[in-house]
């Protein structure tokens, strides 16, 4: 790949400025192609409280999102998880999917907020599903206490689910209803994680399963409890065009929630998304979003990227050849540093 030399501005700029740094080094260099939207940005922001979930910014390259509402556990919100399942926008679950979490300790085992076992409910398509996922936990480690588990909170709630056991091992199996492991061993065998479909329930009888199933397999310890929404594939839904419609559909859903997480990823279409990306930074967040990239000869290439914090907007510049530096500042009037 060979030596790179890496250099930014001196001074914070605006938008229209950076803007016209790609037609100035057009003027210079024969060889200049415009970056911008081909690098997907992907943020992350937790804490949000509704003022601030409400303010944030309309982002055009918006391409993925997932938003969830973390709910008080001392003692599980039982009314709140009905409320969500009773609330959630049919247009939420038919191009999207709400999932409902409650994080626990394993009823033998020891664990934190850094690993949990799962149970929990997927409203998606129409369809409600039930899911549990071991994690950290003695399931995770011991196959004979996983058969045990696996398979008593199978005959507990009473799911349509078969076990097939083998020489060393367990599967699980649907005759009807849809089955799909989450977690296992090779082909599925010694599963701890799996998603299956329920038939149709109102919200009480569907929160009240997940009760039992928490009984059944917690110490009593919860860790988490939290609902999330997210897209599936925007492709020819009435969204495919406009994510951030269906991100403000999901935001003004009157769910329940102490606070909220965002994840996002961004497509910047223009530089002028800039600006939007700002607002999202806090403290130590930067992000890089592709200006430019251009020859200077034969043998050499630079690019130019937008570096955004909190505190404003710099350019990054990526040179081959250090003696490219003067040209670079002298195209654009900007002063640079090396990094």
């Amino acid at each position: 790949m060979g030596v790179e030399f890496d250099y930014i501005t001196t001074d914070y700029l605006d938008v229209s400025t950076i803007k016209r740094v790609p037609d100035q080094l057009r003027a210079v260099l024969p060889l200049v192609e415009s970056s911008a939207g081909e690098e997907e940005q992907n943020i992350y922001i937790d804490g949000l409280d509704k003022e601030q979930l409400a303010s944030f910014p309309n982002l055009v390259g918006l391409s993925d999102f997932t938003l969830e509402g973390y709910l008080t556990m001392d003692p599980v919100p039982w009314f709140d998880l009905s409320d969500v399942i009773r609330k959630i926008d049919k247009q939420i679950i038919k191009f999207g999917v709400c999932m409902i979490d409650i994080g626990y300790e394993e009823r033998n085992s020891s664990q934190s907020k850094d690993a949990y076992d799962v149970v929990g409910l997927r409203l998606d398509r129409g369809k409600v599903y039930f899911l549990y996922s071991a994690n950290g936990s003695l399931v995770c480690a011991d196959n004979s206490y996983k058969r045990e588990v696996v398979g008593g909170l199978i005959h507990h709630l009473g799911l349509d689910v078969s076990i097939e056991d083998g020489e060393g091992y367990f599967k699980l199996a649907s005759q009807g209803r849809e089955l799909k492991i989450t977690r296992s061993g090779l082909f599925g065998k010694n599963p701890h994680g799996f998603v299956f479909e329920l038939e149709e329930q109102g919200a009480g009888k569907l929160v009240e399963k997940l009760r039992s199933a928490l009984d059944y397999l917690s110490s009593g310890k919860v860790i988490t409890c939290s609902w999330r929404c997210f897209p599936r594939s925007m492709e020819s839904t009435p969204y495919q065009d406009n994510l951030f419609e269906f991100f403000d559909l999901v935001r003004r859903q009157p769910l329940p929630a102490e606070s909220y997480d965002l994840s996002v990823s961004i497509m910047a279409s223009s530089i002028d998304d800039c600006e939007g990306l700002r607002t999202l930074c806090k403290d130590d967040d930067v992000i890089f979003t592709p200006l430019v990239g251009f020859n200077t000869s034969d043998k050499y290439y630079g690019e130019i990227r937008v570096r955004t914090t909190k505190e404003g907007h710099r350019l990054w510049l990526t040179l081959k050849n250090l003696e490219d530096i003067e040209m670079i500042s002298e195209a654009t009037g900007l002063e640079f540093k090396e990094f």
